[in-house]
Protein backbone atom coordinates (compact mmCIF):
# COMPACT_ATOMS: atom_id res chain seq x y z
CA UNK A 1 0.00 0.00 0.00
CA UNK A 2 1.48 3.42 -1.13
CA UNK A 3 1.96 6.28 1.90
CA UNK A 4 0.11 8.17 -0.50
CA UNK A 5 -2.84 6.21 -0.16
CA UNK A 6 -6.25 7.90 1.40
CA UNK A 7 -4.65 11.28 1.37
CA UNK A 8 -6.27 14.01 -0.07
CA UNK A 9 -4.22 16.50 -2.79
CA UNK A 10 -5.75 19.89 -4.26
CA UNK A 11 -3.34 20.28 -7.46
CA UNK A 12 -4.48 23.78 -9.23
CA UNK A 13 -4.35 23.81 -12.98
CA UNK A 14 -4.78 20.42 -13.17
CA UNK A 15 -6.75 19.67 -16.88
CA UNK A 16 -3.87 20.02 -18.94
CA UNK A 17 -0.12 19.53 -18.93
CA UNK A 18 1.81 18.86 -15.78
CA UNK A 19 -1.00 19.58 -13.77
CA UNK A 20 -2.77 16.71 -15.16
CA UNK A 21 0.03 14.48 -14.81
CA UNK A 22 0.71 15.17 -11.42
CA UNK A 23 -2.57 14.41 -10.86
CA UNK A 24 -3.05 11.22 -12.48
CA UNK A 25 -0.30 10.10 -10.48
CA UNK A 26 -1.23 11.04 -7.18
CA UNK A 27 -4.51 9.62 -8.13
CA UNK A 28 -2.71 6.18 -9.36
CA UNK A 29 -0.79 5.97 -5.95
CA UNK A 30 -4.03 6.00 -3.90
CA UNK A 31 -4.79 10.03 -3.11
CA UNK A 32 -8.31 11.64 -3.59
CA UNK A 33 -7.99 14.40 -6.08
CA UNK A 34 -9.31 18.02 -6.39
CA UNK A 35 -8.47 18.50 -10.32
CA UNK A 36 -8.57 22.35 -10.69
CA UNK A 37 -9.02 24.63 -13.46
CA UNK A 38 -9.58 28.69 -13.98
CA UNK A 39 -11.58 28.50 -17.67
CA UNK A 40 -11.44 25.03 -19.40
CA UNK A 41 -14.23 22.93 -17.75
CA UNK A 42 -14.57 20.42 -19.81
CA UNK A 43 -10.52 19.75 -19.68
CA UNK A 44 -11.11 19.65 -15.39
CA UNK A 45 -14.48 17.10 -16.45
CA UNK A 46 -12.08 14.62 -18.34
CA UNK A 47 -9.36 14.41 -15.70
CA UNK A 48 -11.39 13.99 -13.50
CA UNK A 49 -13.40 10.89 -15.05
CA UNK A 50 -9.98 9.58 -16.50
CA UNK A 51 -9.29 9.10 -12.49
CA UNK A 52 -12.77 7.90 -11.92
CA UNK A 53 -12.45 5.46 -14.54
CA UNK A 54 -8.84 4.21 -13.46
CA UNK A 55 -10.85 3.49 -9.67
CA UNK A 56 -10.02 6.54 -8.18
CA UNK A 57 -11.85 9.26 -6.22
CA UNK A 58 -11.46 12.77 -7.78
CA UNK A 59 -13.85 15.99 -8.19
CA UNK A 60 -13.14 19.04 -10.18
CA UNK A 61 -13.59 22.78 -8.83
CA UNK A 62 -13.13 25.67 -11.22
CA UNK A 63 -11.97 28.18 -9.39
CA UNK A 64 -9.48 31.40 -10.09
CA UNK A 65 -6.50 30.91 -7.36
CA UNK A 66 -5.49 34.62 -8.35
CA UNK A 67 -9.25 35.28 -6.41
CA UNK A 68 -9.17 34.77 -2.01
CA UNK A 69 -12.94 33.63 -2.42
CA UNK A 70 -12.51 31.40 -5.51
CA UNK A 71 -9.14 29.70 -3.12
CA UNK A 72 -11.48 29.91 -0.02
CA UNK A 73 -14.30 28.27 -1.82
CA UNK A 74 -11.89 25.31 -3.52
CA UNK A 75 -10.31 24.97 -0.20
CA UNK A 76 -14.04 24.36 1.52
CA UNK A 77 -15.54 21.91 -1.66
CA UNK A 78 -12.28 19.99 -0.83
CA UNK A 79 -13.29 19.49 2.67
CA UNK A 80 -17.21 18.99 2.12
CA UNK A 81 -15.97 16.55 -0.89
CA UNK A 82 -13.23 14.32 1.18
CA UNK A 83 -13.43 15.96 4.98
CA UNK A 84 -9.50 16.58 4.83
CA UNK A 85 -6.69 17.66 2.92
CA UNK A 86 -3.07 16.92 3.18
CA UNK A 87 -1.09 17.82 -0.28
CA UNK A 88 -1.46 21.21 -2.14
CA UNK A 89 0.31 21.42 -4.97
CA UNK A 90 1.01 24.90 -6.51
CA UNK A 91 0.95 24.01 -10.22
CA UNK A 92 -1.25 26.79 -11.95
CA UNK A 93 0.30 29.10 -14.43
CA UNK A 94 0.19 31.43 -17.65
CA UNK A 95 1.98 30.90 -20.73
CA UNK A 96 2.02 34.08 -22.28
CA UNK A 97 4.49 35.27 -25.16
CA UNK A 98 4.58 39.26 -25.29
CA UNK A 99 7.48 41.20 -26.11
CA UNK A 100 8.50 43.37 -23.13
CA UNK A 101 7.73 46.69 -24.96
CA UNK A 102 4.39 45.18 -25.70
CA UNK A 103 3.29 43.84 -22.51
CA UNK A 104 0.59 45.74 -20.34
CA UNK A 105 0.95 46.27 -16.31
CA UNK A 106 -2.32 44.55 -16.49
CA UNK A 107 -1.07 41.36 -18.42
CA UNK A 108 2.18 41.52 -16.14
CA UNK A 109 -0.13 41.50 -13.07
CA UNK A 110 -1.96 38.95 -14.45
CA UNK A 111 0.74 36.62 -14.67
CA UNK A 112 2.14 36.86 -11.59
CA UNK A 113 -1.11 37.03 -9.55
CA UNK A 114 -1.99 33.08 -10.37
CA UNK A 115 1.90 32.19 -9.74
CA UNK A 116 2.91 34.30 -6.95
CA UNK A 117 -0.19 34.86 -5.54
CA UNK A 118 -2.11 31.99 -6.07
CA UNK A 119 0.11 29.62 -4.80
CA UNK A 120 0.24 32.33 -1.25
CA UNK A 121 -3.79 32.12 -1.14
CA UNK A 122 -3.72 28.44 -1.45
CA UNK A 123 -1.35 27.70 1.13
CA UNK A 124 -2.69 30.33 3.54
CA UNK A 125 -6.31 28.56 3.00
CA UNK A 126 -4.97 25.25 3.01
CA UNK A 127 -2.43 25.43 6.33
CA UNK A 128 -5.25 24.72 9.21
CA UNK A 129 -6.21 22.05 7.99
CA UNK A 130 -2.63 20.73 7.56
CA UNK A 131 -2.12 21.10 10.90
CA UNK A 132 -5.85 19.67 11.79
CA UNK A 133 -4.28 16.42 10.20
CA UNK A 134 -0.72 16.73 11.72
CA UNK A 135 1.07 17.81 9.03
CA UNK A 136 1.37 17.56 5.39
CA UNK A 137 2.96 18.74 2.15
CA UNK A 138 2.55 22.43 -0.04
CA UNK A 139 4.30 22.27 -3.00
CA UNK A 140 5.20 25.07 -5.36
CA UNK A 141 5.85 24.22 -8.91
CA UNK A 142 8.66 26.61 -10.76
CA UNK A 143 9.88 25.82 -13.99
CA UNK A 144 12.70 25.91 -16.57
CA UNK A 145 11.32 29.40 -17.03
CA UNK A 146 13.22 30.74 -13.89
CA UNK A 147 16.47 29.06 -15.15
CA UNK A 148 16.41 29.95 -18.78
CA UNK A 149 15.85 33.29 -20.48
CA UNK A 150 12.85 32.77 -22.61
CA UNK A 151 11.99 35.28 -25.01
CA UNK A 152 8.96 37.40 -25.12
CA UNK A 153 8.29 35.76 -21.65
CA UNK A 154 9.93 37.94 -18.93
CA UNK A 155 6.86 37.64 -17.09
CA UNK A 156 6.53 34.02 -16.93
CA UNK A 157 10.10 33.87 -15.71
CA UNK A 158 9.18 36.18 -12.83
CA UNK A 159 6.50 34.49 -11.86
CA UNK A 160 8.35 31.40 -11.70
CA UNK A 161 11.39 32.87 -10.03
CA UNK A 162 9.13 34.10 -6.78
CA UNK A 163 8.34 30.41 -5.42
CA UNK A 164 12.11 28.82 -6.17
CA UNK A 165 13.63 30.08 -2.95
CA UNK A 166 10.84 29.36 -0.79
Amino acid sequence: MSSLSGKVAIVTGSGKNIGRAIAMHLADAGCQVVVNGRHDASAVREVTQAITDAGGNAVGVMADISKEADVESLVTQCMGAFGRLDIVVSNAGLRRQTPFVEMSFAEWREILSVALDGAFLLARAATPHLIDNGGGSIIALSGVSNHVATTNRCHVSASKAGWARS
